[in-house]
């Protein structure tokens, strides 16, 4: 009996200590925070899931209006460039605007100077 009672004064003093109470408030905090955590990596990959799935269904909306005529080639490869480098998650290169200024190729001391030449293709390998 003897026992008894000092192992129940032993718990009641351990649940009256000022430790006691500290490490469970710890032990909360690291468990609300952990949730915290948890609650906004789902919300950040939920958003780049959604981002992800806007991306393709704008190259679809443009690939129509290449389709219809509305577009040329060379607009809707560069309107497709930088969706697939903004999917990728790299900044993306610049859209080339049809018209005067730099971006055509006017230079604004001189006559407009002409895009460079795409790479001679090698000979294939026999």
């Amino acid at each position: 009996m003897l026992f008894a009672e000092e192992l129940r004064k032993q718990q009641e003093d351990v649940v009256q200590s000022v430790n006691f109470w500290l490490t469970i408030g710890l032990l909360m905090a690291i468990l609300l925070g952990g949730a915290a955590v948890l609650a906004v990596t789902e919300r950040w990959r939920k958003r780049q899931a959604k981002s992800t799935r806007e991306g393709f269904g704008g190259l679809s909306l443009y690939r129509e209006m290449y389709e219809d005529g509305e577009l040329d080639e060379e607009e809707y490869r560069a309107i497709r460039d930088r969706l697939a480098a903004e999917l990728k998650g790299r900044p993306p290169a610049p859209v080339p605007v049809k018209g005067g200024g730099e971006a055509s190729g006017a230079s604004p001391d001189g006559p407009p100077v002409p895009p460079p030449e795409p790479p001679a293709k090698a000979p294939p390998i026999s």
